[in-house]
């Protein structure tokens, strides 16, 4: 199988003169990550949440991401990765807690992983799960108890082996210099030097890990994943700026994007299916099982 290679793209750079009108806006919802922006593709229903299928762009195709055409008598394999992003966390004074410990689901975040959980668990395309990963984060790990625990709950009924969480460092939050801080209070102000020039670029970004270093990571732990477990369903919880970043780095060829334009919703599920021999990219679905949850 091919690899995982980001490709190179252009950045774009905000001018200074509209800086400060975007800035507050834009920084703001680091802290939250959580868009409700649509995105575009074919939108339907499936186990009661939204679903967006995607297909990969010709225009974009490398060689490890076409669509290979099945011969006669011939049976293609695939891996699907179902990246679910944990529930809310319980963050009463607003900072932006990027890794630090501490950063536990609320009550209403554990409802969403349970809910997540269950869709995981009691539909017929997702329900044949063969491993669970997690960023070793508590929000994380949280989220994937819950996951274990419906789906292994299935496992004994069909008298198999109960699954066990599995760890990975490469699927963890992205790095963030306001990391402890309330975005627009404080140490966190924007018109602080220090603050402005982190938010000088969106796209890359430069407050942090670029996107080009998150969605090179999760390609390597998905072809690890593809090695590992051939012709199976995986689920890995992990956060919204790696999933987003990877999923558009497979669908534009390119990891840098508009944050404000993220569709990855707390407790949501973004699965990938991925050819094994050919690494190209069969499909990529979204649905939010949690978004029935106050």
């Amino acid at each position: 199988m091919h690899g995982f290679v980001v490709g190179s793209a252009g950045v774009a750079v905000v001018p200074e003169g509209v800086l400060r009108a975007v800035a507050a806006r834009a920084v703001s919802l680091v802290a939250d990550w959580n868009s409700d922006a649509p995105d575009s593709g074919i939108t339907g229903l499936m186990g009661g949440g939204e679903v967006t299928l995607y297909r990969p762009r010709p225009r974009h195709a490398v060689d490890w991401w076409r669509i290979r055409t099945q011969r006669k008598g011939e049976r293609m394999t695939a891996t699907t990765i179902h990246f679910v992003r944990h529930g809310e966390v319980h963050n009463p004074d607003h900072v932006l807690y990027e890794r630090l410990p501490g950063f536990h689901l609320s009550d209403r975040g554990v409802r969403m992983a349970r809910a997540t959980a269950r869709y995981l668990a009691s539909n017929p395309q997702t329900s044949d799960i063969r491993a669970v990963y997690s960023s070793p984060l508590e929000r994380t790990r949280q989220t994937a108890d819950e996951i274990l625990r419906a789906v292994n709950a299935r496992r004994s009924s069909a008298g198999q082996e109960p699954l066990s969480m599995r760890l990975d460092e490469r699927v963890i939050e992205a790095g963030n210099e306001f990391r402890g801080m309330r975005i627009g209070h404080g140490q966190g102000a924007l018109w602080r030097p220090r603050n402005l020039r982190l938010v000088r670029n969106l796209w890359t970004p430069t407050w942090g890990e670029s996107y080009r270093h998150i969605a090179s990571r999760m390609a390597d732990f998905s072809r690890d994943v593809i090695r590992r477990h051939p012709d199976e369903q995986v689920v890995v919880v992990s956060h919204e700026s790696p999933i987003w970043s990877f999923r558009h780095y497979l669908e534009t060829g390119h990891p840098e994007h508009n944050m404000l334009l993220r569709h990855a919703a707390l407790a949501s599920v973004t699965s990938i299916t991925i050819d094994d021999e050919t690494g190209g990219v069969m499909s990529i679905t979204y649905v939010d099982p949690a978004a029935h949850i106050r």
